[in-house]
């Protein structure tokens, strides 16, 4: 499991374009749409271990499907045309396709609940330029079979699985369709 710590864009260090500091020693990564995921959140328990084997449970925060499918849309885009880190181009490739693949099973896995879409389309409140940006990317995206979203996802599957199922592509175009109706 991997923990992140995201806070608004308009809090970044000055000479750091990506880092928020939090406290001494924590820092955060700088996130556009994250006063959206800050508020769009529920709770849930982690129970394990510490190191030394002393029992241990934790209350985390986490974000909710809509939000995260937020932040993924608009992490395609940057990473797919290299705009965080220009000088890494096969990363971003290889993270755009991470996004596609996770922004399709965010919309398979909460697409049948009716208020999926109010849900992820509401959040935005008046944000409207960043609504805009999350209509757009999924307009250009997954608009069709040959469109970078579901290429992506092509790619993806190659490298996690050895092979491209059609049938598997079609059914993610259908649904990440739906995110628009």
């Amino acid at each position: 499991m991997r923990i992140e710590f995201m806070a608004s864009d308009k809090e970044k260090r000055p000479k750091d374009p990506v880092r928020v500091d939090i406290q001494k020693g924590i820092h955060a990564f700088q996130c556009v749409g994250a006063e959206i995921v800050l508020q769009q959140f529920d709770y849930a328990f982690i129970e394990g271990n510490l190191p030394d084997g002393r029992p241990a449970k934790v209350k985390i925060r986490f974000a909710k499907p809509n939000a995260v499918l937020m932040l993924k849309l608009l992490a395609i885009k940057d990473r797919y045309k290299n705009l965080r880190r220009p000088d890494k181009p096969k990363e971003n490739r290889e993270r755009a396709q991470v996004h596609s693949a996770d922004s399709i099973k965010i919309v398979r896995h909460n697409i049948q609940n009716g208020n999926f879409n109010k849900l992820f389309w509401s959040q935005f409140g008046k944000e409207e330029g960043l609504k805009q940006q999350c209509v757009e990317i999924v307009m250009e995206y997954f608009k069709d079979i040959d469109a970078p979203g579901i290429q992506l996802y092509r790619e993806f599957m190659q490298s996690q699985y050895g092979n491209i199922d059609e049938a598997e592509v079609s059914r993610a175009l259908r649904e990440m369709k739906l995110l628009l109706q």
